[in-house]
């Protein structure tokens, strides 16, 4: 018995990259509640897996609060930008829910597009910003790039937790029904 719970044992080494992917995932969920950090954190979620995938290190939560400071500009300029291009996009897709205007349907496919262009550039951006040394808005360019070069993909990616949330519906996400 004690073999198996050793320091050295196969069972502890297993724990310790439990407790390093709990611990980076409370860090970012904790920095993700003010919603303006979102693409914030998720860059320092990104550096601190890279430098564990890089190293096998399970120290490299540590690295978390230094990605934070090192991108902080940039994240958070980014990540307001691509916040406020979110809710234009909402309020005009709910303005033209609620009238009756001529060119709806033309409309509803330009948002359409804008929105699949969005998803491309905020599902790249982070990993980016993460990896790479750059102004924001030649980030925001080359995730633009990035995600409409691979833009099957990027959708998979993001559809697949959408089809999630559509299939349980909201109710069950805040605990009613």
């Amino acid at each position: 018995m004690g073999k198996f719970l050793g320091v050295e044992s196969r069972f502890s080494e297993v724990m310790r990259h439990v407790v390093f992917f709990i611990l980076t995932n409370i860090l970012w969920l904790l920095c993700c509640l003010p919603v303006v950090t979102f693409f914030l954190s998720s860059s320092a979620l990104f550096d601190c897996i890279n430098t564990y995938d890089r190293t096998g290190d399970t120290e490299a939560w540590r690295r978390f609060f230094t990605a934070l400071r090192r991108d902080w500009k940039q994240g958070l300029l980014g990540g307001v930008l691509l916040e406020a291009v979110l809710a234009l996009m909402l309020a005009s897709g709910y303005s033209l829910a609620v009238t009756d205007y001529p060119f709806r349907t033309v409309s509803l496919v330009g948002l359409g597009i804008l929105g699949v262009v969005w998803i491309c550039v905020a599902a790249y951006f982070p990993a980016l910003l993460a990896q790479f040394k750059n102004t924001t808005l030649g980030l925001l360019r080359i995730s633009c790039l990035i995600g409409l070069r691979h833009i099957l993909t990027t959708l998979v990616l993001v559809l697949i937790p959408g089809i999630g949330v559509l299939r349980n519906g909201s109710r069950s996400w805040f605990g009613v029904g």
